[in-house]
């Protein structure tokens, strides 16, 4: 029985590394995508005649504090 946990427990952890990488490989798809709409988003604005800036909105970043915890 217990070799029998152990090797559930293996097959387990190889399980979590693929989807770890799966995880890791959609993160890059999404920060590509988001980068071309925001590219294309701009030129648009620039297309239009439109200030591009004028619409920036700063990203809220979490005070060095938070981070802490």
């Amino acid at each position: 029985e217990i070799e029998s946990l152990r090797s559930s427990l293996a097959d387990r952890a190889a399980q979590i590394k693929q989807l770890r990488e799966r995880v890791s490989s959609l993160e890059a798809q999404l920060t590509i995508a988001a980068t071309a709409i925001a590219e294309l988003h701009v030129e648009n604005q620039l297309l239009r005649g439109d200030d591009p800036s004028r619409n920036i909105t700063p990203m809220k970043r979490p005070n060095a504090d938070s981070r802490r915890t």
